[in-house]
């Protein structure tokens, strides 16, 4: 399922939130001459629709027969969902510490201003930046602090700097790819898809409760249902605030479309017909006036 995540872009969103406009004004025309009927018709369908959303979404992720013990775990930091978004949780620059295991077993280890004399040991092999800071030589020190043999300064020079050119052709790249690339990761895509799998679940409230708390708590409620239930049944799923919050800005979303496309609706039924005769001494819209009875 996770795989439409590389579809969601501006261009499926839009199509996404118009079909659910559309849905919502077809549902704000059907429910005009008979408003109790098709309440019910509604609370029926949003019936449906929550199940199906609670057996989709408390599915295993891979699988029922990766059903397994596991730690029941709550994410209530909802920023951590957006962490891992481009531009927005982290930034695409050069890492500021770093390190990197070389084919003999040792490892280089980057940090702009040296990494404390504490935290060295063995023969691993240590780099910072020089006087002249990131743009400058680099200076390479064992785990004493003193200067490794020529040849391991110009492994250790190599490592780093390969590792920064590999750093800058990514950021160069998910700079080009915009929000929407996929380079980064899938975070935003996983983000908005959370938010417009609920429009519809907005939309649907409207027209099956009269009550705007009812209309407004519904798709909260179902989302708090879905995490609850995901941190009580342990199949490898994460309860998660940030995700509660994005379920309940697009019931929030379907909500107000549903609201503007009654007000639509009602104001194209209310305008009054163009060319419409108006009723009065002429009798009603239509008839012609009677001509007086001549002696």
């Amino acid at each position: 399922m996770w795989q439409v995540l590389f579809h969601v872009n501006p261009t499926t969103i839009t199509a996404a939130l118009g079909l659910c406009l559309l849905a919502a004004l077809a549902f704000a025309w059907w429910r005009r001459p008979d408003p109790q009927r098709s309440q019910g018709a509604m609370r029926k369908l949003l019936a449906v629709a929550g199940a199906v959303y609670l057996a989709v979404l408390l599915a295993p992720i891979g699988g029922f027969g990766s059903i397994h013990d596991s730690d029941r775990k709550v994410v209530w930091d909802p920023m951590l969902s957006f962490q891992d978004i481009p531009g927005i949780g982290r930034t695409s620059g050069l890492e500021r510490e770093f390190g990197q295991q070389l084919e003999d077993g040792r490892s280089v280890h980057y940090a702009p201003e040296g990494v404390p004399a504490e935290e060295r040991s063995g023969d691993d092999l240590y780099v910072q930046d020089g006087p002249d800071g990131p743009d400058g030589t680099l200076m390479v020190t064992d785990a004493e602090g003193d200067a490794p043999p020529q040849e391991d300064t110009a492994v250790a020079t190599r490592v780093i700097e390969e590792n920064f050119e590999r750093q800058t052709d990514y950021a160069a790249q998910l700079e080009a790819e915009g929000p929407w690339g996929t380079t980064g990761g899938l975070a935003l895509q996983e983000r908005v898809l959370n938010t417009l799998l609920f429009v519809p679940i907005g939309v649907v409230a409207f027209f099956a409760f009269s009550s705007w708390v009812a209309r407004l708590l519904f798709g909260p409620a179902l989302s708090l249902t879905v995490e609850a239930s995901q941190w009580a049944l342990p199949w490898g799923r994460i309860a998660n605030i940030g995700d509660l919050m994005v379920n309940s800005a697009g019931s929030l979303i379907g909500t107000l479309i549903a609201a503007l496309s009654v007000g639509v609706v009602t104001a194209i039924r209310s305008a009054p017909v163009t060319g419409e005769a108006p009723t009065g001494e002429a009798g009603e819209a239509g008839e012609e006036p009677l001509s007086p009875t001549r002696g």
